[in-house]
């Protein structure tokens, strides 16, 4: 399901209630109160994309048996990291444009199924942590638009990673 509009467009609360959804891509959308209340009540829900929200990270926002997730535009009060490395099926993950502070870290302990990662136009972030052990099957990471990020070099260590896309990233 594509649910694209101005923000005037209001949403209803029914939505939360398809159980059989698989996907769902929400953008431009006005007020749309059960996307923080509804989305982890969804559990065919597979991929999702939102833009143009403001979150708090919460592991119970997000349905386990996500594999593919896209925030675009976003405000996430801090590291989403810390909440979406619980997501166990978690496959492809792309942030784009958000505003979700200037650290930010992949711990050891969680994205065991993570194979690509895009980190796309983030605003504030300065620095990108990965420590040793995280990100075990990433294949792919993606970074658009950023300054060389302090504490990224341990990402040349991941041993599955066969592809890095470099795209206007300054020294």
């Amino acid at each position: 399901m594509r649910l694209q509009g101005g923000h005037g467009l209001r949403l209803p609360e029914s939505i939360g209630r398809l159980v059989n959804l698989q996907t769902l891509d929400c953008r431009f959308v006005g007020s749309a109160s059960w996307l923080e209340n509804g989305l982890g009540k969804l559990p065919q829900l597979k991929k999702l994309r939102i833009s143009d929200r403001h979150f708090k990270n919460s592991s119970e926002l997000y349905p386990e048996n996500l594999m593919k997730l896209t925030l675009q535009n976003c405000d996430l009060e801090e590291d989403p990291m810390l909440t979406l490395k619980k997501l166990p099926n978690l496959r492809i993950l792309k942030l784009m444009g958000n505003s979700c502070g200037s650290k930010m870290v992949c711990s050891f302990g969680g994205f065991f199924q993570l194979e690509v990662l895009g980190l796309h136009w983030l605003k504030k972030l300065e620095e990108l942590k990965v420590e040793e052990g995280a990100l075990p099957k990433l294949r792919t990471l993606q970074i658009r638009g950023r300054k060389n990020e302090k504490g990224s070099s341990r990402i040349l260590q991941l041993e599955k990673l066969r592809e890095l896309k470099l795209k206007r990233v300054s020294p």
